[in-house]
């Protein structure tokens, strides 16, 4: 029998506590390749082009489903940073400025290159996208059956879950924000899912433990919004938004369709953060 940890499809397997010493592979590949450079006779330019799009493109496959230790991440920087500031034999020089401070923006003052921790936010804010989108995939499934069998994904906990999942867990109430649902079967959530575009409803309506949580079409007679239903639910400031607002195209054989609002696609993209 083999023994953890070990490596399956590139990615460390391990149990317990996550150690620097799972992630040693892509510690070793980056430095190697880094070190391959240094005897080369290379401008600051050209270094924070091979930082960019060779080194910091090396652990993205890493980064999108598994989330590493602050410390291996740190190591990453130290290594690009010690790389960019070293002269052409490789000689140690200053590091004139810090490499979260270099990490900004060019109109901001920084030089653009990508903080991994940065980077790391927004693949595992895209892994709760694809959570919330992608209800038939098999990860999909078996995440909301290990998790969310009880309780809606927005309040589900993190106790005793995996690295991965409390990972997914600290992006969620960001993400959630940005994902808004276009209402066709009425099948979303009533309280949890951000169906009125202004928020879940939950968060701004007193709900007792005892509340069931309940799905739009509840609120929803002959094509049109029942404002008796309503008005037993929410304020009625809040049902007059609603009706106002919110305009209904019910359509029995389709679900609610999700759409990612800071994107004029509908589609949540990690690009901008890259």
């Amino acid at each position: 029998m083999g023994t953890v940890p070990f490596t399956y499809l590139g990615f460390p397997v391990y149990y317990g506590k996550k150690c620097n010493s799972h992630y040693e592979n892509i510690l070793r590949k980056i430095v190697q390749k880094l070190l391959g450079w240094q005897n080369k006779l290379l401008t600051y330019g050209g270094r924070h082009i091979l930082i960019t799009h060779v080194s910091q493109s090396i652990p993205l496959y890493l980064l999108s489903a598994i989330n590493p230790t602050k410390g291996v991440i740190n190591l990453l920087h130290h290594n690009f940073a010690k790389f960019f500031w070293s002269g052409n034999r490789g000689e140690r020089r200053k590091h004139w400025v810090a490499w979260e401070d270099i990490c900004f923006p060019k109109k901001e003052g920084g030089v653009g290159f990508r903080t991994l921790h940065g980077v790391t936010k927004a693949l595992f804010s895209k892994l709760w996208w694809r959570f919330r989108v992608s209800t038939d995939s098999l990860w999909s499934t078996y995440m909301w059956n290990k998790y969310c069998k009880k309780q809606h994904p927005v309040i589900a906990g993190a106790r005793g879950a995996s690295h991965v999942w409390k990972k997914i867990m600290e992006m969620r109430e960001e993400v959630e924000q940005g994902i808004g649902w276009q209402i066709k079967s009425g099948n979303s959530s009533f309280w949890y899912d951000n169906w009125t575009r202004k928020g879940a409803l939950y968060l701004t309506n007193d709900m007792e433990d005892g509340d069931e949580d309940i799905e739009v079409q509840m609120c929803i007679n002959n094509g049109e919004w029942d404002k008796e239903k309503l008005c037993e639910l929410v304020s009625e400031e809040v049902v007059v938004q609603i009706i106002k607002n919110i305009k209904l195209n019910v359509r029995q054989d389709e679900v609610d369709q999700p759409w990612w609002i800071p994107n004029t696609s509908g589609i949540f993209s990690v690009q901008v953060c890259f």
